[in-house]
């Protein structure tokens, strides 16, 4: 199980990277080559391949499926966040009373005047 989990992060991670275009694009690269080398000297063609004057229906193909994923990825939602304001500024600049302690605000405010009687025993 472990195993395929892996498999499938992975494959989930090269498609959120566009590998699969990029492994196109290398198909369609290496698929160029040899046709311009059945009628060119090999050097030639890997220029002609290489130098975007020449390019294939994948070649084409490649670029309008990235350039659409790239304008998805541009339409986003803007989220506005709004902070929300404390109701007492109590919160945040407690009031000095005798009756208080330092750690009142623990509590919710409120804190014993005297402990139990008697006191809790523990099993």
């Amino acid at each position: 199980m472990r195993y395929l989990a892996r498999w499938f992060l992975v494959l989930a991670l090269s498609f959120s990277i566009g590998l699969p275009w990029a492994f196109l694009q290398g198909v369609a690269w290496a698929g160029m080559i040899v046709a311009f080398a059945r009628e060119v000297p090999i050097a030639q063609a890997v220029a002609m391949t290489f130098g975007g004057k020449h390019p294939c229906k994948m070649c084409q193909a490649v670029e309008r499926g990235e350039s659409s994923e790239k304008k998805q990825d541009t339409k986003q939602v803007s989220v506005k966040i709004e902070l929300a304001e404390p109701e007492h500024d109590d919160f945040l600049f407690p009031t000095f009373s005798p009756q208080r302690t330092v750690f009142a605000g623990c509590f919710g405010g409120h804190v014993p005047a005297e402990p139990p009687v008697p006191p809790p025993r523990f099993a």
